[in-house]
């Protein structure tokens, strides 16, 4: 499946993905543990997070769900 740019469509609340992150610091990578998006309430443009521990992530561009297990 493509990447799927961030400023084009978002994940569906909870859904596990893959993210690209594009770090002006530390350089530009795919991370290999999965993440979620989540949509809390009051926040028009939610955020992305680890999907094993509750660790806020930044600077991702992109995504593509998960293949099926």
């Amino acid at each position: 499946m493509d990447w799927i740019n961030v400023n084009d469509k978002v994940p569906a609340h909870m859904q596990k993905i893959d993210v690209y992150v594009e770090n002006p610091f530390f350089g530009s990578f795919e991370r290999t543990n999965p993440a979620v998006f989540l949509w809390f309430k009051g926040d028009d443009e939610g955020s992305f997070y680890d999907s094993e521990e509750p660790i806020h992530l930044d600077y991702i561009t992109k995504w593509k769900p998960k293949p099926p297990e």
